[in-house]
């Protein structure tokens, strides 16, 4: 099952990867008070689906008076008016990082994959830095920063080497085939906070899950069964 993005966060919080303050958005809703502070906003739409910045659906407010504008021209774009829309605190990045753990559907062994930079297909990224994972050894900051050193000045490397290395536990625990973030986020200060996640999880681990767990996504992916011709 793929999550959406608000559940996706939910999950890696959890865990302690620093995610966007964000709330759901209901229509007709004015900006919540705990989001009244935020110095800008980023509406998004929730849909198990990807490609939503091409498709309008991802939009930035410098203030809390365009969310309206916003939200119009988001919902102007979706078949269903009901989808949930995420509000998030819009994070000033001073650079745009990729980071996924994958694993493989044959071989079950996780692929740390990680780019100095964001760009349309990180595949094709001639400085994609690919690192296998031995499920059976614990994965070390030092196995990663082997494989990125000359992507990134030292410190950065040393950072990102200690923040992936807790990716592929989070992916065991929680019976992940993906965890994704595009972009990382490094700001200013400093701090890797992870502004957009794509997660599928694996489907043997939704019967050991509990019903209410990831209650958007679930009832996204039943309402897209629903829909499928017969």
């Amino acid at each position: 099952m793929r999550l959406v993005e608000i559940d996706g966060k939910a999950l890696l919080r959890r865990h302690g990867i620093a995610v966007p303050d964000g709330l759901l958005f209901a229509p007709g809703e004015d900006v919540p008070a705990q989001a009244s502070g935020w110095p800008g906003f980023v509406l998004k739409a929730q849909i198990l689906e990807g490609g939503r910045g091409k498709s309008g659906l991802v939009r930035a407010c410098r203030t809390a008076a365009d969310l309206r504008a916003a939200r119009r021209l988001i919902l102007a774009n979706l078949e269903d008016a009901d989808t949930p829309l995420l509000l998030e605190e819009a994070v000033p990045i001073a650079r745009a990082i990729f980071v996924a753990v994958r694993v493989d559907g044959g071989t079950q062994r996780p692929d740390i994959l990680i780019a100095p930079q964001v760009s349309g297909n990180v595949e094709e990224n001639a400085k994609l830095a690919r690192i296998p994972v031995d499920t059976s050894d614990a994965v070390t900051p030092e196995m990663i920063h082997a494989a990125i050193a000359k992507l990134f000045p030292a410190d950065l490397a040393a950072q990102l080497s200690r923040y992936a290395a807790r990716l592929p536990d989070i992916v065991r625990q929680e019976k992940l085939d993906l965890l994704e973030i595009n972009p990382l986020a490094l700001t200013a200060e400093g701090r890797l906070i992870a502004c957009n996640v794509t997660i599928v999880r694996n489907d043997s681990a939704d019967s050991r899950s509990d019903p209410p767990e990831f209650p958007i996504s679930r009832a996204l992916s039943e309402r897209a069964l629903a829909r499928r011709p017969a």
